[in-house]
């Protein structure tokens, strides 16, 4: 596979891109798995129906009497683990004949075996399949970009009501 250097670098770069963004959705499907829709009588906004914590009925101790106990109503949300998995560095390490093209781009052909290759094309135009120019090893690292508060703030504030 040929392709421009640039070209590969940003491809590898929205691929890195949309498994975040992946990761970042299965995240918040798995945390409004812990919210319900509220009842027909609930309140409502312009946007449509208000998310309500899913509860737990819990037996705990009363704050005044530690010998007698108080049914509470607790978040699930409260007594789960919400450490988001999300990428903070991507390495892509690869193989790589690296030429100019016609136009003077700089181009990568990913398909050559790991051995000695030409500067110029040879008979059949192929650039990489000589035996003067040296294979490169080139390593791509992408760092990805620091994840969103709200998530940390909205479980605070649901812990807070207990």
């Amino acid at each position: 596979m040929k392709l421009g250097i640039n070209e590969l670098i940003e491809s590898i770069g929205k691929a890195v891109s949309e498994a975040q963004q992946n990761i970042e959705l299965h995240s918040l499907y798995r945390f409004f798995n812990y919210f319900e829709e509220e009842a027909e009588d609930g309140e409502r906004d312009e946007g449509g129906q208000v998310l309500s914590p899913k509860t737990a009925k819990m037996a705990v101790p009363k704050s005044d009497d530690i010998t007698g106990t108080v049914v509470t109503e607790i978040p699930l949300l409260s007594l789960v683990p919400h450490n988001q998995v999300s990428l903070q560095q991507v390495s892509v390490k690869m193989k790589v004949c690296l030429y100019t093209d016609d136009t003077d781009e700089i181009m990568a052909d990913m398909n050559v075996p790991a051995r000695n290759v030409s500067a110029s094309p040879d008979a059949a135009g192929e650039v990489c399949s000589g035996a003067t120019t040296q294979m490169h090893e080139v390593e791509l690292v992408y760092n990805v970009s620091e994840k969103s508060e709200g998530l940390s703030r909205v479980v605070e504030n649901i812990t807070k009501t207990i």
